[in-house]
């Protein structure tokens, strides 16, 4: 399992302790520095996916059962979903760049992060390059996407964006939304049912 920069942090993260205890994942860190993972470049170049290839032609990753996890760096998870072989988890993901820089709570740092903002002209806009929306008609794997519902700092329409998507493309996924929750999930009885979904979907697929 690959979690960008979320879930690696230096504090408890009990998604990732439940998934190693069970002995159905390894939740070590997979590169050496957050310069690959915090850098704004996660849709366009991928920095991490390159990482996976390059570490399966050396025959030390299996990138059939790769599962990609994270709670805020979610361009490079939901876009890996066009890219077959991983299964994306996504919990407050992004979807579309300008449309968070337009609602979320750090606008002028989501406009940098996603190169624009969409009030600069008409199109083209950088952003959407790099945003992973843009690409929905092409993910092929199976999508469990969990939200809060009172998020502001990546609304929750960011996960009914892709929601919507994905099922206009036929895409199969799971689309929670916990109520009252922002971006955190704080409730015990949603953390459990995070808990338990997260299971139950990584032993669903990469089991």
């Amino acid at each position: 399992m690959v979690a960008p920069v979320g879930r690696v942090g230096d504090h408890p993260v009990s998604e990732l302790w439940v998934v190693a205890v069970d002995g159905t994942g390894s939740p070590r860190r997979l590169t050496s520095g957050e310069a690959y993972d915090s850098a704004p470049r996660w849709a366009g170049d991928s920095l991490l996916i390159y990482f996976l290839s390059d570490r399966a032609e050396r025959g030390t990753a299996q990138l059939h059962r790769v599962g990609l996890v994270d709670g805020v760096v979610q361009a490079v998870t939901c876009w890996a979903g066009g890219v077959s072989g991983h299964l994306p988890l996504t919990g407050a993901g992004i979807s579309d760049w300008g449309m968070l820089a337009a609602t979320g709570e750090q606008g002028p740092f989501e406009a940098a992060l996603g190169g624009s903002s969409g009030w600069e002209g008409p199109d083209p806009h950088r952003h959407d390059r790099l945003s992973p929306i843009s690409y929905a008609s092409r993910v092929r794997t199976p999508m469990l996407i969990m939200h809060g519902e009172n998020d502001t700092n990546v609304p929750v329409s960011q996960a009914e964006f892709f929601h919507r998507a994905l099922r206009r493309f036929g895409v199969e996924h799971e689309y929670v939304v916990y109520p009252r929750e922002n971006h955190s999930i704080r409730e015990r009885n949603h953390q459990l049912d995070v808990l338990r979904r997260t299971h139950a979907w990584l032993d669903r697929w990469l089991g």
